[in-house]
């Protein structure tokens, strides 16, 4: 299997789920989503999986209780070794140039061993990261209250990169297209960071949760409001669509949330409220996935590669629509 990736790796934040009895799988795909077959062992299956990584051919996961890590193309998994933490929640895990880090609840973890072993970032401020980016050799960071942080060390050192943003900003995604990068806050609109001004500014009218960039395409999904993709740097939008009604959920049709996108190349990824939905053509249009995953399992985190596909879902429970806190 070849596990190499695009350029740029992201995460976001988690969302809730209203079962305290949910069970939670992982399936791949190596045809481009066409089929799915489950790729889970070493992980329990009430444990939550967050965010996906990849770091020199060793697959990351960043989960409710730590990372675990895949040296066989997913076909197990383990737990990495975790330095004492106010939490084991970990929000989202990026390579930012062979050094790799991880958002939690309290600020951010780091690893130098390719993910085995992870400890506290001393120079990050305590705060709750829910997205990271890594593209163009800058490590960005999301948080609640603090706003975006960024650092051109691969970690090491980071500085304040909020100007702009309104307060307490709860920055759930970020993405990089051909060198610009954007920002998706909760309830707050899409953003785009302008590097002449240092300043964030505001790209209306959208207002999507998680957002994900591939061949010259920003994609975006609302929460609720379905899919929408742009062509020309976020000045406007069009709505994605399915050409017809095979294999279409009923909740992307009436504009559900979408909780979580990734993309790579072509293809992109989508977790609706009724399954995971991809689309071959950059957003334009989207089918939900038939063939492996359970019909109705909300997909929670991706990762797409170039010749392999992890999708994360929840198999019992169900989406709770309210922010994570």
């Amino acid at each position: 299997m070849n596990l190499s990736s695009l350029g740029l790796l992201l995460c976001w934040g988690a969302v809730l789920y209203s079962s305290a009895s949910a069970e939670y799988a992982v399936y791949e795909s190596v045809d481009a989503g066409r089929s799915w077959s489950k790729s889970d062992k070493g992980l329990p299956a009430d444990l939550r999986v967050n965010a996906f990584a990849v770091s020199g051919g060793r697959l990351l996961a960043a989960t409710e209780r730590g990372i675990y890590f895949s040296g066989d193309d997913a076909a197990t998994w383990q737990p990495a070794k975790m330095s004492a933490w106010p939490t084991s929640r970990t929000l989202c895990v990026i390579d930012a140039g062979g050094r790799l880090l991880a958002g939690t609840d309290s600020g951010l973890l780091e690893s130098s061993d390719g993910g085995s072993s992870w400890r506290p970032t001393d120079s990050f401020p305590s705060a709750r990261v829910r997205s990271l980016l890594a593209s163009r050799g800058k490590a960005w960071a999301g948080a609640d209250d603090q706003g975006v942080w960024v650092s051109s060390d691969a970690g090491r050192s980071w500085s304040a990169a909020s100007d702009g943003l309104p307060a307490s900003p709860q920055v759930f995604s970020m993405a990089d297209l051909n060198g610009r990068v954007f920002a998706g806050l909760y309830s707050r609109g899409l953003w785009e960071w302008e590097a002449a001004t240092e300043l964030w500014e505001q790209r209306r009218p959208v207002e999507p949760l998680t957002i994900a960039a591939a061949g010259g395409t920003l994609v975006v999904g609302h929460n609720p409001g379905g899919l929408h993709w742009s062509e020309d740097q976020a000045v406007t939008w069009r709505r994605g669509v399915d050409p017809s009604t095979a294999g279409v959920g009923k909740a992307l049709m009436s504009d559900a949330p979408v909780w979580r996108l990734e993309s790579g190349d072509e293809l992109v990824l989508a977790g609706v409220a009724d399954g995971v939905y991809l689309s071959r053509d950059l957003g334009r249009t989207w089918r939900r996935v038939e063939q492996g995953i359970p019909a109705g399992a909300p997909g929670i985190a991706f990762y797409v590669g170039k010749r392999v596909a992890l999708a994360a879902v929840i198999l019992g429970g169900s989406i709770d629509s309210r922010n994570s806190d």
